[in-house]
């Protein structure tokens, strides 16, 4: 039986952040790898990620996008442009309440 949990090294001890479903004084092995350094992920889970994301690719259960966003942020002044191009005079909502109810 194998079982996946987190352990904080303390006081040169590992010890499980939550109880392990094991009896007492069993022999364990336990593979080592670490999570997070002040609270950003690990380059080995970094690694991990994207090792599965190859495999999905490779059994084409993850596709790439079929087109690539700009990069480029967008100034305020641009973003208040952008709003008045596409701003409606009602919420999105009650216009498809008037298209349903004009087909009914």
């Amino acid at each position: 039986m194998s079982q996946h949990f987190q352990v904080i090294y303390e006081n040169g001890l590992l010890r499980p952040l939550s109880p392990l479903d094991y009896p007492e004084k069993s022999v364990l092995e336990v593979d080592v790898r670490h999570v997070k350094e002040n609270g950003k992920t690990s380059e080995s889970s970094n690694a991990s990620r994207e090792h599965v994301r190859e495999a999905l690719r490779k059994a084409g259960l993850l596709s790439e996008p079929k087109f690539n966003l700009p990069k480029t942020k967008i100034s305020d002044e641009r973003r208040r442009e952008l709003a008045e191009i596409f701003s409606a005079e009602k919420p999105l909502g009650d216009y498809i309440d008037e298209d349903r109810e004009g087909r009914g």
